[in-house]
């Protein structure tokens, strides 16, 4: 694939970190990736990236506050250290 069909790198990032204490981050990076994939399609690449921007700073702000609880994500990371 090339970079421009598929989510912006840093966006899927940061939206990674902040959905790592969910125990459903894999589902929504799976629905966000899915959408994208349909917006892709039926606008454009430009379109797709920049919604996709778009809701993960939106997820990012919901859920990074639970970062701070110090909760373990699966690999070992922790947010109090």
């Amino acid at each position: 694939m090339t970079p421009a069909a598929q989510p912006p790198r840093h966006a899927e990032r940061v939206l990674r970190r902040a959905l790592q204490a969910s125990p459903y981050c894999d589902d929504i990076l799976g629905d966000l990736h899915e959408t994208f994939v349909r917006i892709r399609q039926r606008h454009s690449a430009a379109h797709a990236r920049w919604w996709y921007r778009l809701q993960a700073v939106r997820l990012a702000v919901r859920y990074a506050p639970r970062l701070r609880t110090g909760s373990r994500c699966s690999c070992g990371w922790r947010s109090d250290r």
